[in-house]
């Protein structure tokens, strides 16, 4: 059965490589008996491959972030991993953009990273620019990556909420997961 797309119709092929048949068998139809000549080679003459059918089993197109995939409805979905969504894993999960997503590969998983935020934001988008510039910190506290947190709470700015807003601070002891409070200022009289 053939299909072919057409407007209505999309149909999505894959392409498969290094297919090998093997035809180990030659059907003789009985020729063999046909002859009472064993060195006549009319007979060999006769003899053919012949394939009536050829199935070939696939996997989805989960670029290397997936080991199954399932049905749903009339489509097949990836059971995606490493912090990937979409029919494919085609990208990360939401605030999991640290690193720009890449295909996994057999020696590098290519996970998607969760954005450090330091508890001060749940949004994170991934920033080409910033990543180029090595400006955003990853949750191991390396410069890589180009996350950059959305929506910073607790007074806090940057790429990773990781600086008070003007008129606010926090004691340079405390961990970055603290929040920014309000300066105060006092008033010394002179006089």
């Amino acid at each position: 059965m053939n299909h072919f797309s057409t407007s209505e119709e999309l149909q999505e092929f894959t392409r498969a490589q290094y297919i090998r048949i093997r035809l180990l068998e030659v059907n003789t139809l009985y020729s063999h008996l046909m002859s009472s000549n064993p060195d006549d080679t009319t007979a060999k003459k006769r003899y053919f491959y012949s394939i009536k059918n050829i199935e070939i089993g696939g996997r989805c197109v989960c670029n290397g972030h997936a080991e199954y995939c399932f049905e749903k409805g009339n489509e097949f979905m990836c059971d995606c991993k490493h912090q990937t969504e979409g029919r494919n894993c085609e990208k990360c999960m939401p605030n999991f953009v640290q690193n720009k997503w890449k295909p996994g590969q057999p020696d590098n998983e290519n996970q998607c990273e969760q954005c450090q935020c330091f508890g001060h934001s749940n949004q994170c988008l991934y920033n080409e620019e910033v990543d180029k510039k090595r400006q955003s910190v990853d949750r191991a506290g390396n410069y890589v990556g180009g996350g950059v947190c959305q929506d910073c709470k607790d007074n806090t700015e940057g790429n990773n909420c990781e600086k008070c807003k003007a008129g606010f601070w926090r004691n340079p002891d405390l961990d970055k997961n603290e929040p920014c409070l309000r300066k105060f200022y006092l008033l010394y009289d002179t006089n």
